[in-house]
């Protein structure tokens, strides 16, 4: 089982446009959110966290993660964790 998780808050910094739809974006647009999204995965499995990126599925706009959940309540929430601890590092480095 997985779910989506949008992420695209943190693809973007201020002042920039919030939609990130592949169809919309330009070309050096697209392959600037796409090392984006790519450095986020980078860092989530940095840490422990297995999570794909949404642009390996097809999605619509980058940022959307696919999380999958075929875990045990303990690791899920051990993971969840360890994703907040990620994101919040990124908030604290000045990406958004």
């Amino acid at each position: 089982m997985f779910i989506w998780v949008d992420l695209r808050r943190y693809l973007i910094g201020a002042g920039e446009v919030a939609n990130l739809s592949v169809h919309h974006l330009t070309p050096q647009d697209k392959e600037e959110y796409r090392r984006r999204e790519g450095e986020i995965g980078t860092r989530f499995f940095a840490n422990g966290v297995g999570i794909a990126l949404g642009s390996n599925f097809c999605s619509e706009e980058l940022g959307w993660f696919r999380l999958t959940f075929s875990v045990s309540r303990e690791a899920l929430e051990i993971g969840l964790q360890r994703m907040w601890k990620v994101l919040q590092a990124i908030e604290q480095a000045g990406w958004n």
